[in-house]
C-alpha cells in the first residue's frame, strides 16, 4: 500500500508539471477566460491537493492533526484559485479578487497554525516564540512594502493597508515554515528534505504573491510576470505538499 501511495503522489506531481505547462501555454496564447482556462487552472490546483493527500498517507502516520491543518490550507488555495479565475464570469473584479484574496489569506492562516502547532510540539514553544515570529515578519513586511512603493513604484491607493496586513500574514507563515524546518530532527538527510520542501516551498509561495502584486498594479500587462507567478506558486505548493511525506 505504501508503494502505491508513493506512486500516486509522484504521478500527481508529474500531472502537475504537464497541467502547468499546458495552462501556461494558454496564457502565452492570451486565451480568453473560459471553461477551458478555468479547467486548466483547477487541474493544476487539484494536482497539488491530491499530491499532499497521497504524500501524507504514504508517510505511514495517517492524517495527523498537523496534516489536517495543511490539507485544509491546500483546500483554501484551491478555492482561492477558483475565485481569482472566475472574473468576469461571476460578480465583478472586486468581488472575485476579494473572495480569492480571503481564501488565500485563510490558507496562509491555516498553514501558519499548522507550522506553529508543529514547532510547539517539537520545541515546546509558547507565546514568547510567536511574538518574536510576528515581530520578525512585521520587519520583513516593512521592507517588502518599501520595495513595492519606492523600487517598483506601485500605486496601491486604498489597498495599501490590506495588502500590508496580508503580506504580514504571508511572511509570518513563511517564518514559521523556516522554524519547523530547523526544528525537525532526523540528521542531515532530513534537514536537506525539510529545506527543499518546507523552506523552498514557503519561499516560492511568498515570492509568487509578491510577483502577483507587482503584475496586478502595473499599468501595462507583462506576460513574463504572469508566467513567473504561476511557476513560483505551483512549484511552491508542490514542495509544501511533498513535505507531508516525512513531516507529519
Amino acid at each position: 500500500m505504501m508503494k502505491l501511495l508513493n506512486l500516486l503522489s509522484v504521478l500527481c506531481l508529474c500531472a502537475e508539471a504537464f497541467a502547468l505547462r499546458s495552462y501556461v501555454g494558454l496564457i502565452e496564447r492570451q486565451t480568453p477566460l473560459s471553461a477551458r482556462t478555468l479547467g486548466g487552472k483547477l487541474l493544476c490546483s487539484a494536482c497539488f491537493c491530491l499530491a499532499a493527500l497521497f504524500a501524507c498517507l504514504a508517510g505511514g502516520e495517517g492524517v495527523t492533526p498537523y496534516a489536517q491543518w495543511m490539507l485544509c490550507a491546500f483546500g483554501c488555495a484551491f478555492l482561492g484559485d477558483l475565485f481569482l479565475h472566475c472574473w468576469p464570469k461571476l460578480g465583478n473584479l472586486a468581488v472575485n479578487y476579494g473572495l480569492g484574496g480571503l481564501f488565500f489569506l485563510g490558507g496562509h492562516v491555516l498553514f501558519a497554525l499548522a507550522f506553529f502547532r508543529k514547532y510547539s510540539a517539537l520545541r515546546d514553544a509558547g507565546g514568547h516564540f510567536l511574538r518574536n515570529i510576528l515581530l520578525l515578519a512585521l520587519a520583513l513586511d516593512a521592507v517588502v512594502i518599501a520595495v513595492l512603493f519606492f523600487v517598483c513604484k506601485l500605486k496601491m491607493g486604498l489597498l495599501s493597508l490590506p495588502i500590508a496586513l496580508y503580506a504580514w500574514m504571508l511572511l509570518t507563515m513563511c517564518c514559521l515554515a523556516y522554524s519547523v524546518a530547523a526544528a525537525v530532527g532526523g540528521g542531515a538527510a532530513m534537514q536537506v528534505f525539510s529545506t527543499l520542501t518546507l523552506r523552498a516551498g514557503a519561499t516560492l509561495f511568498a515570492a509568487s504573491d509578491l510577483v502577483l502584486c507587482v503584475a496586478f498594479f502595473r499599468k501595462e500587462k507583462d506576460l513574463r510576470l504572469q508566467k513567473a507567478n504561476l511557476y513560483l506558486y505551483y512549484i511552491g505548493q508542490c514542495l509544501l505538499a511533498l513535505s507531508l511525506r516525512l513531516i507529519h
